[in-house]
């Protein structure tokens, strides 16, 4: 199982306080949303929320946990956006080749296979 998505299961059904709820919003069901927490709790070797069948609450290290996550979780948010921006234009490179039938001709591609140096823009 995923531990990154189970961490953003973990602080949206705290956020949201219900398990549903953070499942509707993450498009999984609430079995598996529980089944993400759980495997926290498993790797953790500590109980992370009390549960009732109608409410949430946090238990003493699942409230240390949560502030670290959360934190972490906006942090990594940031810097993917942060690199997203940096990018301003990807590189994309598109290239068309007219392939020759025939045993003695030659592609467009087979002569930069032998002689990658020709294309230099392809060997970046």
């Amino acid at each position: 199982m995923d531990t990154l998505t189970s961490m953003r299961v973990f602080r949206l059904a705290v956020e949201l306080k219900s398990f549903a709820a953070a499942a509707r919003r993450l498009d999984m069901s609430p079995a598996m949303a529980s089944k993400h927490v759980m495997h926290l709790e498993r790797r953790l070797g500590a109980l992370l929320l009390n549960r009732t069948s109608r409410h949430l609450s946090l238990t003493e290290s699942g409230a240390t946990y949560f502030d670290h996550v959360r934190q972490w979780l906006d942090e990594l948010d940031d810097v993917e956006a942060a690199v997203a921006q940096s990018t301003a234009s990807p590189i994309v490179r598109e290239f068309s080749i007219a392939i020759a039938t025939g045993p003695r001709k030659s592609s467009p591609c087979c002569a930069a296979i032998r002689s990658p140096k020709s294309f230099p823009s392809w060997t970046k």
